[in-house]
């Protein structure tokens, strides 16, 4: 099998597993979830209104942290609000 062949069938099976497993073993969190994961990084980390931390998404050093986030699928659903975030509390 040629290298096109191949990678058409590696994308195809990675797609196919990612369909299959991820609402089972990542499922999208609820609103609720979310407001529980805030809780809980605050509890552990005495971060009100946090509910994750990144640090280094393995990029080129010239590109800059913002501009990573700001192009990336998750960064344009959280500036969409397609996330369900639970707005801060006050």
């Amino acid at each position: 099998m040629g290298f096109s062949t191949l990678r058409s069938i590696l994308l195809e099976t990675c797609r196919v597993i990612w369909n299959v497993l991820s609402p089972s073993v990542m499922p999208k969190p609820t609103r609720e979830k979310w407001t529980r994961i805030a809780m809980e990084f605050d509890e552990k980390w005495n971060f009100p209104n946090c509910i994750a931390a990144i640090d280094d998404v393995g990029s080129y050093g010239r590109n800059s942290d913002g501009g990573i986030m700001q192009n990336s699928i998750f960064g344009k659903k959280i500036t969409f609000n397609a996330l369900g975030i639970p707005q801060k509390k006050r």
